[in-house]
């Protein structure tokens, strides 16, 4: 830094002649003395733009070779004496100075063809000029032109805010950086950038290599377009952004919870959930939803490309994706919070959305290969050796379970009181009807957010539902195609109660031929008929039992096939690109099920409702025989002091009789409970039902 340049600083004539420009510009000169450049006759520029000059000394270029000298954007307010006498100046650059008047003897001073050039909007009288001086009032953006033949001169001139270019016949032009722009000391001028920032002087240079020398705008302001040449030009940011802060290279940053799709356009508040707009200006996924970019007006390289280019805090990011131009698709949640794990980086999961490992498809809803669900989770598949072993231990329990019945049965049956099948099959009937009712209800157990200290029973409830029930292994971890999709189950659960039937008939068919055989072949009388009807009996008993079993998981089999069972989802905002996905497998298209639509009518009609019908008018028919003959109003006898003290409120006995009144493949259904309601369990029967195909065709939310 300089503040004023000695007199004969640069008098070393033994060397000028190897100079041609003399840099001295940006060094905070103040003053110019008498003959400060003398001697330096090889020196045809001087550069003292951008200091502070405010005076110049008389004869202050005297002795020197320079024909042009710059003295733009300094502190001159009024030019006096003879400064430029004695001299061959041709040009003198003295605009974007606020002077207010230049003496007559300034002027005289000055050599033929000298020209002055100045910023006039200060002066408060026009300066005289004899004919062979030109004065010419510039405006704010004018630039000189330095002419030269070449040399290494214009790749000086660049690296100190110069634009140069080489004509047809070999003569160097060269420029100072105009407004709006700077010099990067490698391309030359550069045009500042959009956002907020702006340059109102001419021939600034970046400090070093790849940086920027432009005027930052007030906070809260940007230029829109590059180039910005005046603060003036600085514009209040749109709506949606923080204008307490800087614009950067934007127009401002959007406020918390806004994004934009435009570098340097407005930022519209997200409203929609599962966005996440959050210390970034673009939109991503919050973990827990799920959007698809796989319609035509969507771009998701496109907006991967966008959402880069504004964590770009440059002027090098990359102007071809500053706004995205196509649609954003819509935000829907998964059913399983912590199976879509996206993340807020715009590089892949953030936008694109990322199933968690071990689930895939729509809303991440599917298990991958390997994997089996279990209450809405995806568990990895055990070894083949543990799958094996559980296998064996099955049908251990199974063989064991039969011997102790068929023991235990053995024992009882000459025995007038309830035998161990009927223990079973009457316990096993509580049993199962509570799982049926909430069975469905625990796969959402595990998605409530429990708070305060009901956490810690939340986290014991999804602990014992996934480490119990993960230990039964699915069929498709022996085999991948025994992952039976709806249409399957369908076709399976429309088999199976037939299947019951037939394997029923043909049992009993075969058991009568060989009594018959038997029979014949001993030569003595057999209680034929005795043993077939108790044969018939059982097999009754069991075919009953069985549909009854199945019938809830059947009927949802079949409700989940009705066209209600299907959801609708658009991929964008404006619903023109929609599908609907049955709500039981998001992989099946509903446009693909019309036949299992039409047989699911049918089905309903003879099923679903025709069963518990049938039973209904069974129950009331024997009742009815029954009451006739004996005046009774129960399908079981019952004595006062079995249920001596029941509340005569509740429909169940607290202990069912040995002695049924109905046939006994019917009474199952009614021992448990009193005279007056033996229809209770055809009523509970289809209050299942009615749930069961409330959150079939609507949904748990």
């Amino acid at each position: 830094m300089i503040a004023e340049i000695p007199s004969g600083l640069f008098n070393f004539p033994n060397r000028s002649y190897e100079l041609k420009i003399l840099y001295l510009h940006k060094n905070r000169i103040e003053f110019i003395p008498e003959k400060a450049f003398i001697g330096l006759y090889a020196i045809q520029y001087i550069f003292l733009y951008d200091n502070s000059i405010h005076t110049l000394a008389d004869r202050a270029f005297e002795a020197t070779g320079v024909s042009a000298v710059y003295l733009f954007s300094n502190n001159l307010t009024y030019i006096n004496g003879n400064p430029f006498s004695n001299t061959n100046l041709s040009e003198i650059h003295l605009f974007s100075n606020k002077i207010q008047n230049v003496s007559e003897t300034v002027i005289q001073g000055l050599g033929k063809t000298a020209k002055m050039y100045l910023s006039c909007q200060f002066l408060t009288e026009a300066p005289w000029a004899p004919k062979h001086v030109t004065m010419r009032c510039v405006s704010p953006l004018f630039v000189p032109t330095l002419k030269f033949p070449r040399s290494t001169l214009p790749y000086t001139l660049r690296q100190q805010g110069f634009s140069c270019n080489i004509s047809k016949k070999g003569i160097s032009e060269c420029q100072p950086c105009k407004p709006g722009t700077f010099g990067d000391g490698i391309n030359g001028c550069t045009p500042c950038p959009s956002g907020g920032f702006y340059q109102d002087e001419i021939a600034q240079t970046a400090s070093y290599q790849g940086g920027m020398d432009c005027k930052e705008c007030n906070s809260g302001t940007f230029v829109n377009s590059e180039g910005g040449i005046a603060i003036y030009e600085c514009q209040v940011c749109p709506e949606g952004t923080d204008q307490t802060k800087s614009a950067g290279f934007r127009a401002c940053f959007c406020k918390e919870n806004y994004a934009r799709i435009d570098r340097f356009g407005a930022c519209e508040l997200c409203l929609e959930d599962g966005l996440n707009c959050t210390h970034h200006d673009f939109k991503a996924l919050l973990p827990g939803y799920y959007w698809n970019w796989s319609f035509p007006s969507a771009n998701i390289h496109e907006y991967q490309e966008f959402a880069k280019n504004l964590e770009e805090e440059s002027r090098f990011y990359d102007k071809r994706y500053a706004n995205y131009s196509s649609d954003i698709p819509k935000v829907y949640k998964c059913p399983r919070t912590t199976s879509c794990i996206n993340n807020h980086s715009y590089s892949s999961t953030g936008i694109t959305g990322l199933c968690d490992h071990g689930y895939t498809g729509w809303l991440c809803s599917k298990c991958q290969e390997r994997y089996f669900m279990v209450l809405n989770t995806c568990v990895s598949c055990p070894e083949q050796v543990w799958m094996i072993l559980e296998v064996i231990a099955v049908l251990i329990i199974i063989i064991l379970f039969y011997f102790i019945v068929i023991q235990q049965y053995k024992r009882d049956r000459n025995v007038q009181e309830r035998t161990i099948f009927d223990t079973i099959v009457s316990r096993g009937k509580i049993i199962l009807g509570f799982y049926q009712v909430v069975g469905e209800f625990f796969e959402s157990l595990h998605d409530v957010s429990w708070a305060g200290g009901l956490q810690i029973i939340g986290e014991f409830i999804s602990y014992i539902e996934l480490n119990v029930l993960r230990v039964i292994v699915r069929p498709q971890c022996f085999d991948k195609r025994l992952n039976f999709n709806p249409k399957v189950e369908f076709i399976i659960g429309i088999i199976l109660p037939i299947f019951i039937i037939v394997m029923a008939v043909g049992g009993y068919c075969v058991y009568k031929a060989y009594v018959v055989y038997k029979s014949r072949a001993l030569d003595h009388p057999h209680p034929i008929h005795d043993n077939l009807l108790k044969l018939k009996t059982k097999l009754t008993t069991l075919v009953l039992v069985l549909w009854f079993v199945i019938y809830p998981p059947i009927c949802t089999i079949i409700f989940q096939l009705l066209p209600r069972a299907c959801k609708e989802f658009c991929l964008d905002h404006q619903n023109m690109h929609c599908f609907h996905l049955l709500r039981s497998d998001y992989e099946i298209q509903c446009d693909s099920l019309t036949f299992y639509q039409y047989a699911a009518y049918v089905a309903t009609a003879l099923y679903v409702v025709s069963f518990p019908c049938a039973l209904l008018y069974l129950l009331r028919k024997h009742r009815s025989t029954k009451k006739s003959k004996t005046s009774l109003q129960t399908c079981v006898v019952e004595t006062e002091e079995e249920n001596e003290g029941l509340d005569e409120e509740t429909p169940l006995l607290k202990e069912p009789s040995a002695h049924p009144i109905v046939p006994i493949w019917l009474n199952f259904l009614c021992e448990n409970y009193k005279p007056q309601y033996w229809y209770w369990e055809i009523l509970e029967l289809t209050r299942k039902v009615t749930q069961t195909i409330l959150i079939t065709l609507l949904g748990w939310e």
